[in-house]
């Protein structure tokens, strides 16, 4: 990857609150994904609910970063669209 290309990347200001709430929830991330390969790879109602709360802590970091750039749901659905292809 170019630094060309990296630097044609919005980068919006953050307040505070806002990086706290997102080092927040990636903490929370990487702590559920520790949890999840301790398990291996055995398929119990423990793991779902790990993977699942995984799920949630990555939508809620979606939401957070589409807050931060003010993105409105069309918008979001946009973006959301370009990950599901």
């Amino acid at each position: 990857m170019s630094k060309t290309f990296l630097e044609q990347i919005p980068v919006m200001p953050t307040n505070e609150s806002d990086v706290s709430s997102i080092i927040g929830l990636v903490d929370k991330m990487l702590t559920v994904k520790k949890q999840i390969t301790q398990l291996s790879e055995k398929k119990t109602d423990e793991r779902d609910a790990l993977e699942q709360e995984a799920l949630d802590i990555d939508s809620a970091i979606d939401k957070a970063i589409y807050k931060i750039y003010s993105l409105t749901d069309k918008e979001t659905k946009v973006v959301e669209s370009f990950f599901t292809q």
